[in-house]
């Protein structure tokens, strides 16, 4: 479970990056530079600082951001390779989806609409209640929920990926 946590924060905080519209100049994930080149994100004036909410067992380096905009579009972490992060994430909706309820796999409806994903990095609380107090935990839910991306729990995305 900790290195499925680890891995969805890795997502979480590339998607983070996409959604604060950074277009770095970032290395390949597969090959270029050393794994642990560091990123700083900027203060933003009026939000938290975002290096608080960054684990130190879990830094932020370019070579996660980057894996992360590949994750985040990736349908394959959904249980029938239908659904990405980017499905209800929509750029051009501010990083949500703007529907009064999202549509998950199969066409089935949750009970919320998407959250907006932008700068959730400078902030603790995640999801529209706050129930979620880290990033890596906020990343587990939508593949713990079968309606979202159509798993029951990490061991099923585990047994699917090993």
């Amino acid at each position: 479970m900790a290195r499925f946590r680890k891995l969805m924060g890795i997502m979480l905080i590339g998607v983070l990056v996409i959604g604060a519209g950074a277009a770095l100049p970032l290395p390949s994930v597969f090959g270029e530079g050393s794994p642990d080149v560091r990123y700083q994100l900027s203060q933003l004036q009026g939000l938290e600082d975002a290096s608080t909410f960054v684990p130190a067992d879990n830094p932020l380096t370019v070579q996660k951001i980057e894996l992360g905009r590949v994750l985040f579009f990736d349908k394959r972490l959904s249980k029938n390779n239908t659904i990405a992060c980017a499905s209800c994430h929509l750029a051009e909706k501010g990083f949500a989806d703007g529907m009064p309820v999202s549509t998950g796999i199969n066409g089935l409806k949750g009970s919320r609409s998407a959250p907006v994903s932008f700068n959730r990095v400078y902030s603790k609380a995640q999801f529209w209640d706050g129930r979620a107090d880290t990033l890596e935990n906020q990343s587990i839910g939508p593949f713990d929920n079968p309606i979202e991306h159509g798993f029951a729990n990490h061991d099923e995305i585990i047994a699917k990926w090993s």
